[in-house]
């Protein structure tokens, strides 16, 4: 059926929907190619030729664009012959993006001309005919190619730099006329349009992988050119208006450099941090956490200086923003959880990389309010029915402090380390007794909900972990809080566990606390 399909003149129908099953056909069947090469070429053709790309039809082009992509990926060892007849028929279609201007009518003062004359050198004929998501799948399927091409590395170079050259000039360009627009909808449009630009760099960057790396594809320089370059177009002055499209493209970017360009990127990140944090609002320091939640693990101890220059500010610009959060009195209630999730997921990605010194050498001032921090969290009234995975976070964070120092190696100046264990552990044996906070329509902790049991699971884990370090610690609490006959059976559980099984402590809070709920 296949061979009658490729070797008809099906894919030459007039009728769009005949002529999108064709490539869809093709690509769904795509084992048939790997054992059957001497179709490829014809289908490839009708990829680029008409047919395909360089079809009338807008639907065409955009759905073969993506389609391309998938043959691409399946077919890239098979398409090697072709690398440089593909990139030739391509080429049209990897320009870079060109602003178009929103209509604006002349106003008699000037303004309209100008628009007018903007848009007359950069208008949508300007463009390529594709969508912009539509060209990343082309950039993506362009560099797939040249990785997979087996020339030389030199030669991959000089692909790239002639694919991505024009993107970066492009930007360049952009972000020095944005700040000379005389509207904010112009600026919005240059915005976009470099950040489009920058995406695509993003999505070539897809090519490489583990078992192929830029380094040894002779391609880090080119990326690392660009990632100076795009960081430097981050100076616009915050009041410009679209420099929030540009961040968001320039913090992808950099998400893709931590996989491509290894120890490479490291370099760039102190630069990355002073421009995306400037002045940054909750969503800046969400994002920011994000990208150095990808860092910390694979780089640990390598960020020590950086991570002890960046935290102070970091940790004060965090709190203060969760604090605003939390004052507002016409608040969303959960405005505040992303950043605190956030947060807390990087205090305790940096204890379970034994970084746990880059959270206790931080000034006094800074580490008192980040441990209060962490203890408010599990002590406000209902959180762990409010938000079970929030209080995950900051006993996850809590433990990889416990068991990353001893009392020595504690800053005493600040808290004891066995008063704020004991502070934080004894809010944790309550909150399962909560009975919800009265904004949340909670009737208390569901001890049958996933989070919650997962609350229990890590709880049993740290009493397990604090009996060596803190056994004083442990006794106090739970003679506190739980029932004499029943703190006595929960102790010997915690010293008869094995290390690393902590499942009948597990068992046993379940049961204790399904029972003072029942009673």
């Amino acid at each position: 059926m296949l061979v009658s399909l490729v070797t008809s003149q099906v894919s030459r129908c007039q009728h769009p929907l005949v002529t999108l099953r064709y490539f869809e056909t093709v690509v769904r069947y795509e084992k048939f190619f790997v054992h059957n090469t001497q179709f490829v070429p014809e289908v490839l053709m009708s990829f680029l030729d008409e047919r395909g790309l360089q079809s009338s039809n807008l639907m065409i082009r955009s759905r073969v664009s993506y389609l391309l992509s998938r043959f691409v990926k399946c077919h890239k060892h098979q398409l090697r012959g072709y690398t440089q007849e593909i990139l030739a028929k391509l080429q049209p279609l990897l320009r870079p993006r060109n602003v178009v201007l929103p209509a604006v009518s002349p106003t008699g003062d000037g303004s309209g001309d100008f628009a007018s004359s903007l848009n007359n050198n950069n208008d949508d004929n300007n463009n390529p005919p594709l969508a912009p998501s539509d060209q990343m799948f082309l950039f993506e399927s362009v560099a797939l190619l040249i990785v997979s091409s087996g020339i030389e590395p030199q030669q991959k170079r000089a692909l790239f730099e002639a694919l991505l050259s024009p993107l970066l000039q492009q930007v360049s360009r952009l972000v020095a006329d944005l700040p000379l627009q005389p509207d904010e909808a112009s600026q919005l449009a240059y915005a976009e349009c470099a950040k489009c630009n920058i995406e695509f760099v993003s999505r070539a960057s897809k090519a490489f992988s583990v078992g192929a790396t830029m380094a040894d594809n002779g391609c880090a320089e080119p990326f690392a050119q660009l990632t100076g370059a795009f960081l430097t177009a981050l100076g616009l002055p915050d009041c410009v208006a679209g420099r929030n499209k540009i961040c968001t493209a320039v913090r992808g970017y950099l998400h893709r450099m931590v996989i491509c360009l290894d120890a490479g990127v490291l370099p760039y990140i102190p630069m990355a941090a002073e421009q995306l944090l400037r002045s940054p609002d909750a969503q800046d320091l969400h994002d920011f956490y994000a990208l150095l939640g990808q860092l910390v693990p694979k780089f640990k101890s390598d960020l020590m200086p950086f991570l002890a220059r960046l935290l102070p500010p970091l940790m004060q610009a965090t709190l203060s923003s969760l604090g605003q959060l939390d004052a507002e009195p016409t608040r969303d209630p959960g405005a505040a959880a992303p950043l605190r999730k956030a947060y807390l997921a990087f205090l305790a990605c940096l204890c379970s990389n034994r970084l746990a010194e880059a959270i206790l050498c931080q000034p006094a001032d800074c580490l008192k309010c980040a441990l209060a921090s962490l203890n408010s969290v599990v002590a406000a009234d209902g959180a762990l029915a409010d938000d079970a995975a929030t209080c995950r976070a900051a006993l996850g964070c809590v433990k990889g402090l416990a068991t990353a120092t001893g009392d020595a190696d504690w800053p005493s100046d600040i808290v004891s380390r066995q008063a704020f264990l004991a502070e934080f552990l004894l809010a944790c044996l309550r909150a399962p007794m909560s009975a919800g906070a009265s904004n949340s329509g909670s009737n208390g902790v569901d001890l049958r909900e996933a989070q919650t049991a997962l609350f229990l699971s890590d709880l049993a884990s740290f009493l397990v972990a604090l009996r060596e370090t803190a056994p004083n610690v442990i006794l106090q609490c739970i003679q506190t809080v739980i029932s004499a006959q029943a703190a006595q059976e929960l102790i010997n559980l915690i010293g008869q566990c094995e290390t690393g099984n902590h499942k009948p402590v597990t068992n046993f809070l379940k049961t204790y606390y399904q029972s003072i709920k029942a009673a």
